[in-house]
């Protein structure tokens, strides 16, 4: 944003160019059906209209795309932010379908997050073990081979938060042996503490 230009005015001019880009893609797809970048344009104007707030018609703009674009460069990214909608709207077996289909692309880089969010969606629904094991992939899969690049910091990160959730995973559900012998293993014994810590405030 240029200095000269107020956030107020920024955000007006942005929300003119987004609403000009709707337009344009939806101009595209329904004058040029057979548009051979329609995979593409489909996927950008459901990424727009959720930019401005329309997110069932996004959601929608993505459910199409993976359909009727099953190879898709943008499929893995779609079932995402499908996932993200259903999960945000608290429908937990809808979005951990989604998850589960994005977590079938394992060399998309949106595979670790598709297997965390996954792995909440189990432990929503009650399934623990799957919960559980589920986020175990997560820490296996986001431990990078170095840490002075964007990608590399993300995946530390997303290995940290897998960490912690599941001390709660291990609490609730009660797996006490397993959660010792994987946190000892990992050299983590300060999160068996916070472990029992939380165990005991569940019988408290």
């Amino acid at each position: 944003k240029p200095e000269s230009v107020t956030t107020e005015q920024y955000v007006v001019e942005s929300r003119k160019w987004q609403d000009k880009s709707i337009k344009l893609y939806k101009q595209i797809l329904d004058s040029y059906p057979q548009y051979a970048r329609a995979d593409e344009a489909t996927f950008y104007l459901g990424s727009a209209l959720q930019d401005v707030g329309q997110k069932d018609e996004a959601v929608n703009q993505f459910l199409n795309l993976v359909k009727m674009y099953p190879e898709s460069k943008y499929v893995p990214d779609s079932y995402v932010l499908i996932g993200e909608y259903y999960f945000e709207n608290n429908n937990a077996f809808k979005a951990l379908q989604a998850y589960k289909h994005a977590a079938s692309f394992r060399d998309s880089d949106k595979y670790p997050f598709a297997m965390y969010k996954l792995a909440w969606c189990y432990y929503n629904v009650g399934d623990y073990g799957k919960a559980i094991d589920t986020m175990k992939a997560v820490v296996a899969i986001s431990q990078p081979a170095a840490t002075d690049d964007p990608a590399a910091r993300s995946k530390v990160q997303l290995k940290d938060e897998a960490l912690k959730d599941l001390v709660r995973f291990f609490a609730d559900a009660g797996a006490m042996d397993e959660a010792y012998e994987y946190f000892n293993k990992l050299g983590k014994k300060e999160l068996i503490a916070q472990m029992l810590k939380r165990l005991a405030q569940t019988y408290f």
